[in-house]
């Protein structure tokens, strides 16, 4: 960098200056502007400054400038592009390789989340949990928790009670956990089962995206969620997480 001083009135002296791995604030945040919006930027800065990942240097003799510098710790993490543990915990407020699953937590359905979670979901990296819990108020905080934590909300809609038509409703629950992963600021992919009433799943799926299942041979459509969470990693600039199936 090159600034320019006048320090008698006479003649200006150019003057420069070298920083490795440093620069200035506007010029990071506007390479990143193309794709991440300005608050996401701002709040990523201050993550990596108190994960100690990047600190201010100051750059010129008069009116100095402030440059955004890394650390050891953050070459070494630019480096490997990976963030291990506590690490990780604090530097994403939200986990981006796990998804919640909302489920009925009955024998039929049991096989559909084991499925999910360590069929398609485990062997890409991603961590597979559900609302199960003791106690009303300890289920109602920690279904809450663990949503807020999960970068994904997949919600397992099977059938409950038959009406009157031959058709289905689901558990009430599951709407409710849907409607609560909606003001937690998450995208809903909801697995639909056949039969359900469109009174029923209809509106969710006018709304959300969705994957239309059949109990037999349910496996391809579930395969699918895989691949949704993985193409949202990519189009989020989100490294992709350390599979098990390759």
């Amino acid at each position: 960098m090159t600034s320019t001083l006048d320090p008698t009135g006479t003649a200006p002296v150019a003057t420069s200056h070298e920083q490795e791995d440093a620069r200035p604030p506007g010029h990071v945040i506007r390479a990143l502007l193309p794709n991440y919006s300005l608050p996401d930027i701002h709040a990523a800065i201050e993550w990596l400054e108190l994960g100690e990942y990047l600190s201010t240097a100051g750059w010129g003799l008069i009116m100095p400038r402030a440059l955004l510098k890394l650390t050891a710790k953050g070459k070494a993490f630019a480096d490997s592009g990976l963030l291990e543990g506590p690490e990780r915990d604090l530097v994403y407020q939200e986990d981006p390789y796990a998804a919640f699953i909302a489920r009925q937590f009955s024998p039929a359905d049991d096989a559909l989340f084991s499925f999910l979670g360590e069929e398609v979901l485990t062997p890409i990296g991603i961590k597979a949990f559900d609302g199960k819990v003791d106690g009303i108020e300890a289920f109602r905080g920690e279904l809450l928790r663990k949503m807020r934590l999960a970068r994904f909300f997949v919600c397992i809609l099977t059938r409950r009670a038959e009406l009157q038509s031959g058709r289905f409703a689901s558990s009430v629950w599951l709407y409710q956990e849907t409607g609560a992963a909606v003001a937690l600021g998450k995208k809903p992919l909801l697995l639909v089962e056949d039969g359900l009433d469109d009174h029923y799943a209809g509106e969710l799926q006018k709304n959300y995206e969705y994957i239309p299942f059949l109990r037999a041979g349910f496996e391809d459509a579930f395969r699918a969620v895989g691949r949704r969470i993985l193409n949202d990693l990519e189009a989020n600039h989100i490294p992709a997480p350390i599979r098990l199936d390759t």
